[in-house]
């Protein structure tokens, strides 16, 4: 079958099938479990930053070591491949650990939730690296291909894109912080449709040997040659650059979604901020889809960059529009279209999968390895990313305590309240919401002028490594 001139194989389906189990674990578990935490079990702010502090260490230090054994080890080369049997038991183990957050482990306020805290943070973190990486350098080891990669992706993001949306609806609908009885019930369904969906690819996803390139090299390289080559890979390093970015970015949206559209939007109702979250979920998902065909007929490089500089542009009208005192009226239905536009413009980071296999492509011939190492490079790109994971949550949550927002009852501020601690909190979400995607890009585009991987040099890459 073929949609938008691009092959639905069986393969295709079934690689899906984790994408919907990766999606769906991950972004549950972003969009509620700091909400949860904050402002249900209110986690002591001393346990938050020891949490913080730990998790910032942990956090890359896992992905790199992780990602070395894996693409280092032999097992598994022949038959199975060196990625299906880790999302075989690596799969059902997240799903286990999905379930621990919804459970307090003592009275709110207490050490016992900041050690929970803690613990789901680096579980959660620990299992979605072993996880993440396996699926995407699944992408790279399926096909040395880049129709077939195209394919594999494209088809993943409409499946996962169909099959997430109704979760996230229902799981913000029946999110209530005094009774998380019905939540939880969402959270049982969710974990049995993850473990089904890993099964499947498990089942019907098959790896194929990666592209012989004759080396001089006996043996495989040491890690610490291997750092060091990677330090020499301008390209990889500006791209793990503008993506710290990104993720710091997405991850701020993605972990503070929830709390912003409750104090910005309070007015708009529950439904109203369900649908608004849902189709903020949406939006990158189906913008993505003609960028993921357009990165195989036209230059990523250009793609990226549009998207850095669409980001920005929405930014600034949103800030001159809602500042406007005329316009105040009107501010709440701004506020709420540009949430879904600077979501939608995140759009771009869909092609990290593609773009990053071109990096590894680049790799295999600039140092003519035998095979890729494609997880490795996974592992390097978390090994800088993943610190915006623990900035985003730092700043955004320091912000938030400073106004007040687990003690003026923030549920439901509005611009026009006359409370001065409600019109702080007010406004400090809203920059909060706009001041990081204004500065984001503008760094993005200065580091993406030393983005060298396109045109004649990424046409010579590929013919060398098919």
């Amino acid at each position: 079958m073929i949609i938008a001139g691009v092959p639905i194989t069986k393969q295709a389906l079934a690689f899906s099938c984790a994408s919907i189990s990766n999606t769906l674990l991950t972004d549950i578990f972003n969009l509620f479990h700091l909400d949860l935490f904050l402002s249900v079990y209110l986690v002591p702010s001393s346990w938050f930053y020891v949490a913080q502090a730990i998790f910032v260490v942990w956090n890359p230090l896992n992905d790199v070591l992780y990602g070395w054994l894996s693409d280092s080890s032999r097992l598994g080369t022949e038959g199975a491949g060196r990625r299906i049997p880790t999302l075989r038991w690596g799969g059902p183990l997240w799903c286990l650990v999905m379930l621990l957050p919804w459970f307090p482990w003592g009275p709110p306020g207490s050490w016992l939730i900041g050690l929970q805290y803690l613990i789901v943070l680096c579980l959660f973190d620990l299992i979605f690296t072993v996880i993440a990486m396996a699926h995407g350098a699944l992408i790279t080891d399926a096909s040395n291909k880049e129709s077939e990669r195209v394919s594999l992706y494209w088809t993943a993001t409409v499946v996962r894109m169909i099959a997430v949306l109704p979760f996230t609806q229902l799981a913000y609908y029946v999110w209530d912080k005094h009774d998380l009885h019905y939540f939880k019930l969402v959270i049982y369904l969710l974990c049995v449709v993850a473990c089904v969906g890993f099964f499947v690819t498990c089942a019907y996803v098959k790896e194929v040997p990666t592209a012989k390139i004759e080396s001089e090299e006996k043996s495989d390289v040491g890690l610490l040659k291997f750092g060091l080559q990677l330090l020499k890979h301008r390209n990889l390093l500006v791209f793990v650059s503008v993506n710290f970015l990104q993720e710091f970015q997405q991850y701020f949206l993605s972990q503070f979604s929830v709390i912003l559209l409750q104090v910005l939007l309070g007015g708009l109702g529950t439904s109203t901020r369900a649908t608004l979250l849902t189709l903020s979920l949406l939006m990158p998902k189906l913008f993505s889809l003609p960028l993921i065909l357009l990165n195989s007929r036209c230059s990523s490089f250009t793609l990226w960059r549009a998207g850095f500089y669409a980001k920005l542009v929405i930014t600034l009208l949103a800030i001159a529009i809602s500042c406007a005192t005329p316009l105040e009226n009107i501010r709440p239905y701004v506020i709420a279209v540009y949430f879904l536009l600077v979501n939608g413009a995140n759009a771009i980071y869909h092609l990290f999968p593609l773009t990053m296999g071109d990096l590894i492509d680049e790799d295999q011939v600039m140092f003519q390895r035998r095979h890729s190492m494609a997880t490795s490079f996974w592992a390097f790109n978390a090994l800088v990313t993943k610190p915006g994971y623990t900035l985003a949550s730092v700043i955004g949550s320091k912000v938030l305590w400073l106004y007040g927002y687990t003690t003026t009852g923030a549920d439901q501020p509005a611009p026009n309240d006359s409370t001065e601690a409600n019109q702080g909190l007010y406004w400090a979400c809203f920059w909060l919401l706009t001041v990081i995607p204004l500065v984001s890009p503008l760094l993005q585009l200065v580091m993406w002028r030393w983005y060298r991987l396109h045109s004649t040099r990424l046409q010579h890459v590929k013919q060398e490594i098919l």
